[in-house]
């Protein structure tokens, strides 16, 4: 699943379930890079994948806390329908940009996903 997600790279494994990771992504005019854990639900896997991620970008000062779910289905030919959302939240510098930058980043990232 990390190949699928833009920037992120340094995926290790902690424990089951868990991992820490580097995802590297751009906020408005300023790039970023927070490190931080992934825990993954795997109890409704193939059909759900769900997580929730929390990293910190050391150089704006910024906290990012993020819950994703994403409802994969076959729909035959070798596609898959993914219906993703993410709740992401933000503090610190880059919290100020405001809703819509950090929205429509998230929003980006989420279409990257999905292709």
């Amino acid at each position: 699943v990390a190949a699928c997600v833009p920037g992120v790279e340094n995926v290790a494994m902690t424990e089951p379930n868990t991992y820490e990771a580097v995802l590297r992504t751009q906020i408005g005019p300023i790039k970023s890079s927070f490190a931080g854990s992934v825990r993954v639900d795997p109890s409704k896997a193939p059909a759900r994948l769900a997580a929730k991620a929390q990293g910190k970008d050391r150089s704006t000062q910024s906290m990012a806390k993020v819950g994703f779910t994403a409802n994969l289905e076959d729909i035959g030919d070798g596609t898959t329908r993914v219906d993703a959302e993410a709740d992401v939240s933000i503090r610190g510098r880059l919290g100020q940009f405001g809703t819509g930058v950090i929205q429509a980043t998230a929003t980006q990232m989420l279409n990257d996903f999905a292709a």
